[in-house]
C-alpha cells in the first residue's frame, strides 16, 4: 500500500467510499456525513487544490481518503470547554475515511502517519482534526493514535464537533 496525492481518476471509487461510510455512520445512530455532504463536488475541489490523499492498494485503487488542509481552520478559533494544546502554525486534517472493505485493517493509521510526515515537512508543529461527539470508533482511533481531545467546536453550520490535536 502506498499514500499519494488523490487524482480525478480516483473520484468515482472515492465517491463509493464516501456512501459506504455515510450507510456506515447512519447504521451506528451517527448523523454525520447525512445531509449530502461530501458530494462528488467537494472531493474534487479536494483534489484539484491538491489537498486529497489516498492510501491505494497493490493495482492502485484507493481504500482510504483524506484532506490536508493548510490554511487555518475558521471553525478552530473558538474551542469551548478546553483548549488547544498549541497556538503555533498547525495543518488540519478533514474528512478520514477508510473503504468498508478494510475499515478495521489500519489503514487510517497508515494514512494519519503520513499525514503528520507531510505537515511536519510543511512546517507545522501540530495537526488538528474534529469528529461527531457521537463518533466513538473515530474518537478511538484519534486517541490510540496520540490526539488529544480538547474541547467542542462548532462548525459552520451550527454542528458541534470534539478538536483533536497532536503536537509533531
Amino acid at each position: 500500500m502506498i499514500v499519494r496525492k488523490a487524482l480525478p481518476k480516483d473520484l468515482d471509487v472515492l465517491c463509493g467510499i464516501i456512501e459506504n461510510a455515510k450507510a456506515f455512520l447512519k447504521e451506528k445512530g451517527i448523523d454525520q456525513w447525512q445531509k449530502g455532504y461530501p458530494n462528488p463536488e467537494v472531493l474534487l475541489a479536494d483534489i484539484e487544490k491538491g489537498a486529497a490523499y489516498v492510501v491505494a492498494d497493490e493495482n492502485d485503487l484507493p481504500v482510504a481518503y483524506t484532506v490536508l488542509q493548510e490554511e487555518s481552520e475558521p471553525t478552530y478559533q473558538k474551542i469551548y470547554d478546553g483548549n488547544w494544546l498549541n497556538e503555533s502554525r498547525y495543518i488540519t486534517i478533514h474528512r478520514v475515511v477508510v473503504s468498508g472493505a478494510v475499515r478495521g485493517k489500519g489503514y487510517a493509521g497508515v494514512l494519519l502517519r503520513e499525514l503528520e510526515k507531510i505537515a511536519k515537512e510543511k512546517g507545522a508543529e501540530s495537526v488538528r482534526i474534529d469528529t461527531h461527539k457521537n463518533n466513538l470508533p473515530m474518537q478511538r482511533h484519534l486517541q490510540k493514535n496520540g490526539f488529544t481531545p480538547c474541547g467542542r467546536i462548532y462548525l459552520a453550520d451550527g454542528s458541534e464537533r470534539i478538536g483533536f490535536e497532536k503536537i509533531l
